[in-house]
Order: structure tokens, then C-alpha cells, then sequence
């Protein structure tokens, strides 16, 4: 006869047997004492998971033992009051220690025992004795009696974890609250250095009193301190419970604590669906059976997050797992209060035994029907909320930067707007199918996915602000703004084009694992670390590859593109930007390939080259519309033609497009957002450009005020407004304010270091300052740290400070050392812009002057008249334009009417030189005071 139809089979939860239940040969052979050696070890593995032989062999065996204590016995000196129950190796009594005065589960050899099991034994209370946490059952001593080994262990009043979880059915928060625990218990043990070897719902006792503890290290090791063997298995022989040992246990080898954290994934697994990962009852089939991931996107109404640490636990590989439990379970974390939080409760589960049953979260009032799309709030709970926001503001303050309270503050701000945002966005797309019904269900899967990726990345962002250091809390807010577009998950006729994802298990976990990762870098970057994250971002797009789904390789290379342009690589950037809408394309990415063709744009604008920015705005045009035109995305193409319009001279098309994009963030509401004060700051440098010179300082004004708003008045990013309002406030010729505008934005600029090369650029445009106010010495000295800054940076505004030295040198007659550092900062420029970019032309303008000086006119002429021909391509519309333009020209009839005269050897000695006096020219103001950029000692600026 076999046994069939296990309580735990009938209930949907998987017994923890290795083998197939007992015969009657083998239960006879146990209860008279005929088993040994390995079949008597394979039994008692059997019977530490099956309730139905367990209990079928207690009963056949009529009773204790010969020679087993009755009730009143002494055991040492505790006196046996009850018997408790059996284990793999032991036989549990509960005793009085009077002592202490206490109950204690006493644990003793049954007879017959091997002194393997002996040995086991004395380890197990030489490892508990070590630990010392409320969840992890307390060890109090171990001692012998002949001919017994006993162990006294905190007596818990409950039952085993299986026992709990199969007596009835059990709300989700209930199993939320004995996972966390008995986690936590594991994750002390190996902080201690202990690890289990045995981890399974027999070795879980949940109290009567709710508080969870791990039990049984009788196979226990030491990971790190020798407890007195030099090997703890030194026969390899298989020991432990198949059903719930890792790879490297079924392949005898030794178990680590990445071995536990496997096995603690196989019970969650286990308690969550009713069957274990992997299928096999003898160590043979489970080994063939985890040469496959586990497939655990199979737990429906799982929350991802859980799935996605489930998967990585339950990796084959142990380098695939997490590094510790502690690490596992963050990954599932939600809230302070209970560290390990209610993972199940934003789903409703419920177990009934095992089984997990969907309930609705609220009763409907009678006469109403349910809510069927009220889940975004409950998505959203196990990703953000008050408790971590609390978190973050924590984090941030420990850095002991000084804007870390208002950096929380507005972070949390931003936060809270995109959970908003995202929980609209989930309530339409559910009530476009199942509300409206005029969504199928297809539409609605790839929707979903969607708005579950951007879930993804706030969930990642989160975890990185929680971890935050000085720099994170600098670029915090703008991380939020970088989040994936919510808008984009509307687009259905791109989502829906999209290539398929894999459908088989192997590469659909490494395509998960690939999207975390990202989601990881995306949220880290965006601190600041933008060149400590290239070689990040490189290593993820080669993933991608590997993993060979198109999508995936798109969106890992316009990440990498974003990355290295903002860490100035823009040969990568190209090429990454490049490659990545090809590939998006051919995968009918549309919202990948218009993020890539947006990518390309700025990667042109930061290299100055226009014309190629122009070149593609239909591209980019055409992508964004075949996504459904969504108003974020279309207002940053527009800024970005609208940039390099400005740059090309098209002062009226950049007006026009610059306008529709802010009239495009105020529909959405973005307008008092950073992309909003973005717009507002080209429209300002526009207004500069035209000589509107009032409307210029009164959109820096408000691009200002919208950025306090968002990040704080004394966030480093706000030194660029108090910089652009100096400069306009220069060219209506208030130096004495330019310059104070100009210290404060130093002021906040300090908060990123002294070598920022943001400082460098600010002490760049107080020597212009100083220039114009005639004070050449304080100017030079500005200059100089501005120039050795910026060249450290290797930035390529450095070439701004070398021909400001050398508008310094002609103002002070030190014309051979001008024509020097005119000659590195024309070089850069045309290296970095172009040989015919308008900056140049300033550039030779005091060159040429220089040469004219030193009494070189062929050299002067030359550079004169290419200067001409350089201002004369800018736009008609720009005030700036026609003033350099003027002078030059007046500069360059001055040099061919002047008397010939043989040019004097270079030197660079200016001792040596009779230099002519620098001869400021003064052309008549401009109908509308024009920038001025250009004037006096032609000083240049970064704006």
C-alpha cells in the first residue's frame, strides 16, 4: 500500500518531500528500529515534509520509545513535562527548568542515533548559542546525559510555519508579517556568520504571541569562525532537504549563505502559488529541473517588484543572486514600520492554505458595484509613500549638506506629482477597457506594461534617493524630471508595434534583470555622475545585445547617449544616439526612436553644430507624431530647434518656436516646471541676441523664480539665473550690479567645489566684468583661474578664458603674449564649433588688432577680413551681430589706410616689444543698446 493525497497536496501546498511517500515495508522498518545509514537519513527527510507519514508513523509507533523520559523524568536538571514532537534527528520534550524558573523545549537523540546525529546536535547549540535576535529561537544550553545528548532552547508556544500556513486560510498581511520575519531571522544568522543549511517551513515556529522564529540549526555552520571541525561535512554527504537545497547543495558542495537566501525564495514561492519552483522529487530531477529559471512572472497579482527579487533569489548561479538576505529582502521592503513590509497587501492576496486568492481590497456598499480601476493607489503604496519619503528626507540630512531639508522637500514634491500623474494615467488606461470598453485587452496589456516600467524607475529612483550622498542630493529633483514620460505609455499604436518580448524563460529574466539595471543607472546618473556612469552605461547596452531583443538594445543606447553627452563624450553620444533610432526603428520602437532622434538634436547643439540639428528636425518631427504628439515630448523638440535657430541667426523661427513650447508646458501644466524655466531661459538669451534688453532680464527674472520654487534659492542650479541676469545686466552697462549677481552666483556654484568648472566659467565673467570697469590686474587674476579650471575640466568653454587673457594682454600692450593665448583659444574654437562659428570672429578681431599693433598688417589684415566674412553670415535680426560686425570693419579700414611698416620680430618678451597703444574703438550705440559682447575689450561670456 502507498500513501496518497497528503493534507498539504489537498490543500494546494506542495509537501516537503524528496521522495515519494513511505510503504508499508519502510514504516514497519522505522517504527521497530531497521533503518540505518542513508535509506534511515532518506526517511527522515521524507518525514520532516510530510505531515501525512509523520503523523501515520507517531501513530504506528504507540507512543515514546523504550527508554524515553515520561512526564516528571529528570534530563539534567529539567524536568520533562510533555512531549512535543519529532525532528530529522531529534525527539522534542517540553521540560521546567527550575533554575530559572522557565519552560524549555528540550531537544534530545532519540536511542539508536548515530553520533553523526550527536555531533549535529552539539553544533546546532554552539551556532544558535551565537545568535542573539527576536526572531531566531534563543539556545540556552547544551549538556549530556548518558546516554543522551540534550540541548535547552527557548520553549515557543505556536507551530511550525507548514502547520501554520495549512490550518486555515490566512489573510495576505498575515503571510506579509511570517515572511518578513522569519527573513529577518535568517539575515541575523548570517550576519553572524552562521549559515543554515536547512532553511524550510518545519524550521519556522510562528508563536502564539504572532512573533516569528527560526529554529533548527542542526546542520548549521560557521561561515566565518571554525566552531571546532575542520570541515562540517567533510564526508559530502547530501544533507539537508532537497526540495529546498540550492544547485550547489544538490551537487554536494558546500552551502553558503546565498544557499539560504535560495531556499527562503523557494518557501516564499511556495506559500505564494502552491508549488515549488522547481519540479522533482529526487536530488536527479532537480538538478535537470534548475537548469531553468524559475517562472515566477507565473504568481499572478504579484506585485513585479516581488517577482523580479524572487527570480534573482532563485537564480541558478549564485553570483546571479542577491549578495545577502539583507539585500533580498530591501527588495521587498515597503515601509518602517515593518521592515519588510506588506509586499502582498497592494494586491489584496490572501492564502487559503497556500493557495493565494484575489480579494477585493473594499467591500462595495450594497446596490453598488465595485470599483474595477481603483488599484493605482495600491500599486503605487509599495513604491512611494510617506514612510519613504520619510526615508529619503532622512537620508538627505545625513549628508549634512546645506540645502538637504529644502532638497527633501521639493524632491518629494516632484515625487508626488509623478505618482499623481501616474495613478491618472492607470485609471484611464484601465477604464478605456473595462469602464468605457472601447480598449482591448491587448491595448490594455501593453499599456500596463508600460506604466509598469515607469513604476520601475520611480521604484529604483527611490531606492537610490534612500541611499543619497551630497550629490544626489544636488541633482535630486532633475533626476525626478529624467523619469521615463508618463505620456509615452498613451501611445498606442507604438506600443502595440513594438517587437514581442521573449516568451522564453532564460531571456525574459535577463531582459528583467537588463530593464532593472537601466532603471538603476537612470536614477544614479542623474546625481551628477555622469562620467563615473559611462562605463556603466556601456557594459548595459553590450547586455542588451547579448539578450537580443531590439527595444531593449534601443532604449540601453539612448541611455548611454544621454550619459555621455552630459559627461561631454559626444563621440559616444553620437554614435550611441545614432545607432539607437536605427535599431528602435527596425524594432517599431517609435517612443525609443524619438527619444533617440531628440538625443542626436542635442548632441549637435552641444557641439555647435546647427546645421545638423536643422538637418533632423523632421526626423524627429515625424517619430514624435507616430507616438501620438505627446506635449512634453513635442515641447522639448521645440526647444531644441528653437536653440539652434537662435544659434544660426533664425531669431524670428527660434521666436516662434520657442514660444509654442512654453505655450505647450502651460496646456499640461509644465510651465512652472524646470523644463518650463528652460524655455524661459532661451527666451531670454533670445531677447539678449535682439537687444531687448529689459525683456531679457525679465524672463531671467522668472525663469529664476519658477527654479526657487522648484529646487530652493540656494540649489547650486540657481547660479545660472543670477549669471544670465548679470550678463544682460553688463550690457545695459550696470557693472556694479553685474558683478554682485555674478558673486552670488559664485557663491552657490562653491556648493559643487572649488574645481567645478561652473566656478570657472563664473570667474570667467567677472574678469569681463573687470575688464570693461578698466581694472586689467583684478581681471587677469579672475582669468587665470577661470582658464586653469576650465582646461583641467577639459571643458570646452575653456577656449572662452584664453581669449579673454588675451583681450587682458592687448589692454595692457602685451601684444606678442595676446596673439599667444588668442592662438590656443581660436584653436579650440574651431576644434569645438567650427572654423566659421560667429565666436570666432571676435576672436580674430582682437587678434588682428594685436597683429596691427605689433606692426604685422598682412597678419592683421587677414584676420580682420575673416572676421568680416564670419560676422557678415549671422542674422540681420541680431544686434550683437551687427555691432561686432561694424566695428571689425571699421577696425580693418583702419589697417589698410594705415602707413606700411615692417612688422617687428615676435617675441615673447614684452620688455622687448614698443607696442602701440590699444586703441578702444567706438562705434555709435545701437538703436536698442545691443548686447555689447563685443564691446570695449571684446570680452567673451558663456552664455
Amino acid at each position: 500500500m502507498r500513501l496518497h493525497g497528503s493534507n498539504a497536496e489537498d490543500r494546494g501546498l506542495a509537501s516537503n518531500s524528496a521522495m515519494g511517500c513511505l510503504d508499508d515495508a519502510a514504516v514497519d522498518d522505522l517504527v521497530h528500529g531497521r533503518l540505518a545509514g542513508e535509506r534511515l537519513r532518506q526517511v527522515e527527510a521524507h518525514l520532516d515534509g510530510c505531515t501525512t507519514c509523520s503523523t501515520l508513523v507517531a501513530a504506528l509507533a504507540g507512543g515514546a520509545p523504550a527508554g524515553a523520559p515520561a512526564p516528571g523524568a529528570m534530563v539534567g536538571r529539567h524536568r520533562v513535562l510533555d512531549k512535543l514532537g519529532r525532528g530529522a534527528m531529534g525527539v522534542v520534550y517540553l521540560a521546567h527548568d527550575p533554575a530559572l524558573d522557565r519552560r524549555v523545549a528540550l531537544k534530545l537523540i532519540r536511542p539508536g542515533a548515530s553520533a553523526s546525529s550527536a555531533d549535529r546536535m552539539a553544533r546546532e547549540a554552539q551556532a544558535m548559542a551565537r545568535l542573539s535576535h527576536p526572531n531566531v529561537a534563543a539556545v540556552y544550553e547544551v549538556g549530556h546525559v548518558e546516554p543522551e545528548i540534550y540541548l535547552s532552547m527557548e520553549y515557543v508556544e505556536g507551530e511550525t510555519l507548514r502547520a501554520w500556513l495549512l490550518s486555515k486560510k490566512r489573510a495576505y498581511e498575515e503571510i506579509r508579517s511570517v515572511f518578513a520575519q522569519a527573513g529577518e531571522g535568517l539575515a541575523a544568522a548570517h550576519r553572524a556568520g552562521i549559515v543554515h543549511r536547512d532553511f524550510k517551513p518545519e524550521n519556522v515556529m510562528v508563536g502564539v504571541d504572532g512573533r516569528v522564529r527560526v529554529t533548527d540549526f542542526g546542520l548549521a555552520c560557521v561561515a566565518s569562525v571554525d566552531i571546532g571541525h575542520t570541515d562540517v561535512d567533510s564526508r559530502r554527504r547530501l544533507v539537508g532537504t532537497p526540495a529546498y537545497m540550492s544547485p550547489e547543495q544538490l551537487d554536494e558542495r558546500d552551502a553558503t549563505t546565498h544557499s539560504d537566501q535560495f531556499a527562503f525564495a523557494v518557501c516564499l514561492y511556495e506559500a505564494l502559488s502552491g508549488k515549488r519552483p522547481f519540479a522533482g522529487s529526487t536530488p536527479e530531477e532537480l538538478r535537470r529541473s534548475m537548469t531553468d529559471r524559475a517562472r515566477v512572472e507565473d504568481l499572478f497579482g504579484v506585485p513585479r517588484r516581488v517577482q523580479r527579487a524572487l527570480q534573482r533569489a532563485l537564480s541558478p548561479a549564485t553570483n546571479a543572486r542577491f549578495s545577502s538576505m539583507d539585500d533580498l529582502l530591501r527588495e521587498l521592503q515597503q515601509t518602517p514600520q515593518q521592515r519588510y513590509a506588506p509586499w502582498f497587501a497592494a494586491m489584496g492576496l490572501v492564502a487559503a492554505g497556500a493557495a493565494i486568492t484575489i480579494l477585493a481590497t473594499r467591500q462595495p456598499a450594497a446596490g453598488h458595484a465595485p470599483d474595477p480601476c481603483a488599484a493605482g493607489p495600491l500599486r503605487m503604496a509599495p513604491v512611494w509613500s510617506n514612510e519613504r519619503a520619510a526615508r529619503v528626507t532622512r537620508a538627505f540630512e545625513a549628508t549634512n549638506s546645506p540645502i538637504a531639508k529644502e532638497s527633501a522637500e521639493r524632491t518629494i514634491s516632484a515625487v508626488q506629482t509623478f505618482t499623481g500623474q501616474w495613478q491618472e494615467a492607470h485609471r484611464e488606461t484601465c477604464e478605456a477597457t473595462h469602464v468605457r470598453h472601447e480598449q482591448s485587452e491587448a491595448t490594455l496589456d501593453a499599456r500596463m506594461h508600460c506604466l509598469d516600467r515607469r513604476l520601475q524607475s520611480l521604484d529604483a529612483l527611490g531606492t537610490t534617493l534612500e541611499n543619497a550622498n551630497a550629490d544626489m542630493v544636488l541633482g535630486a529633483t532633475s533626476a525626478v524630471l529624467d523619469l521615463p514620460s508618463i505620456a509615452e505609455c498613451s501611445g498606442v499604436e507604438s506600443l502595440l508595434g513594438e517587437d514581442p518580448r521573449p516568451t522564453d524563460a532564460d531571456r525574459r529574466g535577463r531582459l528583467e534583470t537588463l530593464e532593472h539595471e537601466l532603471d538603476e543607472l537612470r536614477a544614479t546618473a542623474a546625481s551628477g555622475g555622469y562620467t563615473a556612469a559611462l562605463p556603466t552605461a556601456k557594459r548595459l547596452v553590450a547586455d542588451a545585445v547579448a539578450i537580443g531583443y531590439q527595444p531593449a538594445i534601443a532604449e540601453a543606447k539612448v541611455l548611454a547617449a544621454r550619459i555621455a553627452r552630459r559627461a561631454g563624450s559626444f563621440d559616444d553620444a553620437s554614435a550611441f544616439a545614432t545607432d539607437a533610432q536605427l535599431v528602435a526603428l527596425a524594432a517599431r520602437a517609435d517612443g525609443t526612436a524619438a527619444q533617440a532622434w531628440l538625443e542626436i538634436m542635442a548632441v549637435a547643439g552641444s557641439r555647435g553644430r546647427f546645421a545638423d540639428v536643422e538637418s533632423n528636425a523632421a526626423q524627429v518631427a515625424a517619430a514624435i507624431a507616430r507616438i501620438g504628439d505627446p506635449p512634453s515630448l513635442r515641447a522639448a523638440y521645440l526647444l531644441q530647434v528653437g536653440l539652434a535657430h537662435t544659434a544660426s541667426g533664425e531669431l524670428d523661427t527660434a521666436s516662434i518656436e520657442l514660444n509654442e513650447a512654453l505655450a505647450t508646458y502651460e496646456r499640461i501644466g509644465d510651465d512652472k516646471s524646470l523644463r518650463g524655466s528652460r524655455v524661459l531661459t532661451a527666451l531670454g538669451d533670445l531677447a539678449r541676441i535682439r537687444g531687448d534688453l529689459a525683456d531679457a532680464l525679465e524672463l531671467h527674472t522668472r525663469a529664476r523664480a519658477i527654479d526657487e520654487q522648484v529646487l530652493g534659492p540656494n540649489h547650486p542650479a540657481i547660479a545660472r539665473h543670477h549669471h544670465n541676469a548679470a550678463g544682460v545686466l553688463r550690457l545695459l552697462e550696470r557693472r556694479s550690479e553685474a558683478l554682485e549677481r555674478y558673486g552670488r552666483a559664485r557663491e552657490l556654484e562653491l556648493l559643487l567645489g572649488e574645481r567645478h568648472p561652473s566656478v570657472g566659467l563664473t570667474e570667467n565673467s567677472i574678469g569681463i566684468v573687470l575688464i570693461e570697469l578698466g581694472r586689467t590686474a583684478e581681471a587677469r587674476a579672475h582669468l587665470d583661474i577661470a582658464a586653469s579650471i576650465l582646461t583641467e575640466a577639459a571643458h570646452p568653454d575653456r577656449a572662452l578664458a584664453f581669449v579673454n587673457l588675451g583681450s587682458v594682454d592687448a589692454a595692457e600692450g602685451k601684444h606678442t603674449d595676446a596673439i599667444v593665448h588668442l592662438d590656443q583659444g581660436i584653436s579650440l574654437l574651431e576644434k569645438t564649433l567650427g572654423p566659421d562659428h560667429f565666436r570666432i570672429a571676435g576672436a580674430k578681431w582682437i587678434r588682428g588688432r594685436s597683429h596691427r599693433a605689433l606692426g604685422d598688417r598682412t597678419r592683421a589684415d587677414r584676420d580682420l577680413s575673416d572676421a568680416v566674412r564670419i560676422a557678415a553670415m549671422a542674422s540681420d535680426d541680431s544686434v550683437e551681430a551687427a555691432d561686432l560686425r561694424d566695428q571689425i570693419e571699421a577696425e580693418l579700414a583702419r589697417t589698410r589706410v594705415a602707413a606700411p611698416r615692417a612688422a617687428p620680430a615676435r617675441t615673447n618678451h614684452p620688455a622687448r616689444e614698443k607696442p602701440a597703444p590699444l586703441v578702444v574703438p567706438q562705434p555709435p550705440p545701437p538703436k536698442k543698446l545691443g548686447s555689447g559682447t563685443y564691446g570695449a575689450s571684446t570680452s567673451w561670456d558663456s552664455d
